[in-house]
């Protein structure tokens, strides 16, 4: 091989690698985010039962929220911003006040851009992954300091949304980086914290990469969007938790499964037990159940539990009947967590049309099944009585109250196809547009044009 290739397929290498390390997290197209934990189910911790009944994040001893009057400090580009700025010995007093959260620009700071399909930083021939060489940033700061309660607790950042590079500080230590600015972000930042009080720092500039997956119709904003909090759990926790609440095929008895995800954060073994039970809305445990499992050190363990809810009272729109469910963790050391997560009972179907119609002719006659008829334009009166109920012609067909009745329309199919009168009128609007689309050519661009054709054409005088 020619020794000069070789030795340009060598620089340009290096040079590949040293513009990969030196390439900040904004520029990088295949970073979306550095040191955030894995997404989860928004839920929050409790260390009691009755805590987790008010299911009120500002209930629990182990959240800390952090919205409200942040220092903030501001430029037009990024590269004017002091190289210190994140440094929490930088003095902060002639920084300017922001509320979060909130974007930058309703509150004095930058420009609020609307536009439709494009870019706003890329209006003309947009080239991806390029950005701008001017790149407004702003940096907001505040302070805090951890309950003692705390102590021996791992702690998490919890960025609700934030547009669009994104840097975390604790105490000067870079803790992470997101930049996917409509989905929460969340940090472990235990090893960054100290006694006492910790400084904060947030720095985020207008656009990153990732902007390049958010044009919408929508104005562009920029900075803390949503909720910003701290919250604490122990080492031994739940971690994440997926539920499936669904009905039998007669819609009546509820399905009930869950999965948790058990986390051990500490250097041993760890012996669990989680626990669940699911209440209605008065009070009464309608399942229950509990599992033991020993948890590796730094490793997770899933638990499954499943149960049958005869009588469920179903979810829908005009009356949202919702359950509340709680699992408890109990760890080494007795420590206790408790979640608490509402659960609702629906059902969603998709179906050939001949499985339906064989589905329907099993079901019994119900006021919904009538109720689906109407559709195709069998019609059966009905008639409100004094209790609520609606009365169905056709003898002892059942009475059953309006939300049960909406609630079984849904049950049914989706209509069936279209008859051959509806199709015939859907042609004969066809063709009435197709008329209308022509007379319109005809009068606004062809006889404009015969008739600038004429003029040209006959001699003057």
């Amino acid at each position: 091989m020619n020794p000069r290739i070789n030795i340009l397929a060598a620089l340009t290498l290096l040079s590949a690698q040293t513009a990969a390390a030196d390439n900040p997290y904004r520029y990088d197209v295949q970073t979306v985010s550095v040191n955030k934990v894995p997404p989860r189910t928004d839920f929050m911790s409790y260390p009691s039962r009755d805590g987790a009944l008010t299911m009120r994040y500002e209930k629990s001893p182990f959240y800390l929220p952090l919205n409200g009057t942040w220092k903030f400090l501001f430029a037009e580009d990024a590269r004017d911003l002091p190289a210190d700025a994140t440094d929490p010995a930088t003095d902060a007093s002639g920084w300017d006040d922001i509320e979060v959260p909130g974007n930058w620009e309703r509150q004095g700071f930058g420009t609020a851009i609307y536009t439709n399909h494009q870019y706003e930083f890329a209006t003309y021939r947009p080239q991806p992954p390029r950005l701008p060489e001017v790149n407004p940033a702003g940096i907001y700061r505040r302070e805090f300091e951890i309950p003692d309660e705390w102590n021996g607790r791992n702690v998490f950042l919890h960025l609700a949304g934030a547009k669009s590079g994104v840097y975390v500080y604790v105490n000067g230590h870079e803790a992470g980086y997101n930049e996917d600015s409509k989905n929460s972000a969340e940090f472990l930042i235990d090893e960054y914290l100290r006694p006492g009080r910790n400084t904060l720092t947030i720095k985020i500039y207008r656009w990153s990469t990732g902007s390049w997956l958010e044009c919408q119709d929508f104005w562009r904003m920029s900075g803390i969007e949503r909720d910003v909090f701290l919250w604490s759990q122990p080492r031994v926790a739940v971690r994440d938790f997926r539920i499936k609440s669904t009905l039998d095929e007669a819609c009546r008895d509820g399905i009930f499964a869950l999965e948790a995800d058990l986390t051990n954060r500490t250097e041993s073994d760890a012996e669990a037990t989680l626990s669940y039970e699911l209440l209605d809305d008065a009070g009464r445990q309608v399942a229950a159940g509990q599992r033991d499992a020993m948890i590796a050190a730094g490793g997770c363990r899933t638990l499954r539990f499943e149960a049958g809810i005869p009588g469920v009272k179903a979810w829908s729109a005009e009356r949202p009947d919702l359950y509340t469910l709680l699992m408890t963790l109990r760890g080494p050391g007795g420590e206790t967590e408790t979640v608490p997560y509402r659960v609702g009972f629906r059902r969603f179907e998709f179906a050939r049309l001949d499985e339906r119609a064989e589905k329907r002719r099993a079901l019994p006659r119900t006021a919904g099944e009538r109720a689906a008829r109407e559709v195709q334009g069998r019609e059966h009166p009905r008639t409100p009585s004094r209790d609520g109920t609606l009365r169905h012609g056709g003898g002892d067909a059942p009475r059953l109250r309006a939300d049960e009745t909406t609630q079984l329309q849904r049950r049914e199919a989706l209509p069936l196809p279209p008859g051959p009168e509806i199709l015939r009128a859907v042609r004969r609007i066809r063709a009435l547009h197709l008329r209308r689309s022509q007379h319109r050519v005809a009068r606004h661009v062809l006889r404009p044009a015969q008739r600038a054709a004429r003029w040209a054409t006959t001699p003057p005088g």
